[in-house]
């Protein structure tokens, strides 16, 4: 995965766990990100829904990694 496509992933869950869903736009993604404006859409061209969307299946993956263990 793209280095910039995971910081936008990672920015929007930090965000959007912060002050919501509604709350977040896609402009502050990318500026918490560090990303360059116009990848977002190059990543996510489903926009807003497809960039929740896959930061909700990372986060699954993380605990289902930190369940497997146990």
């Amino acid at each position: 995965m793209a280095k910039g496509r995971t910081k936008m992933i990672e920015a929007a869950a930090r965000l959007i766990h912060k002050q919501g869903y509604h709350a977040t736009g896609l402009a502050e993604v990318v500026d918490k990100s560090g990303a360059p404006r116009g990848s977002i859409y190059h990543y996510f061209p489903r926009g807003k829904n497809q960039l929740v969307e896959e930061a909700i299946e990372a986060a699954c993956l993380r605990l289902v990694g930190y369940l497997e263990p146990l």
